[in-house]
């Protein structure tokens, strides 16, 4: 047995969604942009949302469905000793920083968020992470850190979470999204940007740039709220963004506003 099959043993054993990312070749992404590719080694190489498990060839990446999992991303270069303040559970390392594996809970669906605490992101319902045996760009590999399974998230850190509070449903062409700071009237603006994120097609990165311009137009005429910003954050990781790339993204939609 291969070393990914049987990390995709592994990951089928608890129940997961598996499924190809584009590997890296040199440190560069082997999809068709190579070196001009921003989210290296991190991406689909096909649809993979509601479909079944399938897995990658050895030049790949593996990609893991966090519908079932809230997994917190622990970026920047941060020490290991940083892993002590969270209960144990399964752990990777990743090219700059630890993924925590903790089951999802039933009483309490959690968002996606990017920069929930300083170097600190959170994967839940929509997103994926890359898991071992996956290469990352930088060369380093993607590897288990501990012996512990993927163990249930303890209530105390449950609590601390962000809720999910919104729902999208992609029937027609606009998202209805449930929001509680933006003015009602303008729930369907804000669904028709997190739907044109959704369905991206001239660039991820250029179809959020759209999207935070618009957004920043109208908040700073008191149109949208900070919930509304959430929304768009937690569509862009749906969608495969890192959350570099979000921040990056923002700021300079922020700037030329």
């Amino acid at each position: 047995m291969s070393e990914m099959e049987a990390w995709t043993q592994f990951y089928a054993d608890n129940n997961l969604t598996f499924f190809p990312l584009f590997g890296i070749m040199n440190g560069q992404c082997r999809c068709p942009q190579g070196a001009k590719c921003d989210n290296a080694g991190k991406h689909p190489r096909g649809r993979w949302k509601d479909l079944p498990s399938r897995t990658p060839a050895e030049t790949d990446n593996v990609g893991i469905s966090t519908d079932n999992l809230i997994v917190i991303d622990l970026d920047g270069d941060v020490p290991a000793s940083v892993l002590a303040e969270y209960s144990p559970t399964f752990t990777t390392s990743t090219g700059h920083g630890f993924h925590l594996w903790y089951k999802a809970s039933k009483e309490k669906q959690i968002k996606s968020f990017v920069g929930w605490k300083r170097k600190v992101d959170i994967r839940a319902i929509g997103g994926l992470v890359v898991g071992p045996p996956s290469r990352h760009r930088s060369g380093s590999v993607y590897r288990a850190v501990n012996d512990e399974p993927i163990n249930q998230i303890p209530q105390r850190l449950l609590y601390e979470l962000p809720e999910r509070t919104s729902s999208y449903h992609r029937t027609g062409k606009v998202a209805t999204v449930e929001l509680s700071d933006t003015p009602p009237l303008m729930f369907p603006m804000v669904g028709k940007l997190v739907m044109e994120l959704l369905n991206w097609q001239e660039g991820r990165n250029v179809t959020l740039f759209r999207v935070a311009c618009r957004y920043f137009e109208l908040s700073t005429k008191n149109l949208l709220g900070a919930d509304a910003l959430a929304e768009i954050n937690e569509a862009a990781l749906q969608i495969g963004l890192t959350s570099e790339e979000i921040e990056r993204t923002l700021a300079s939609a922020r700037r030329s506003i």
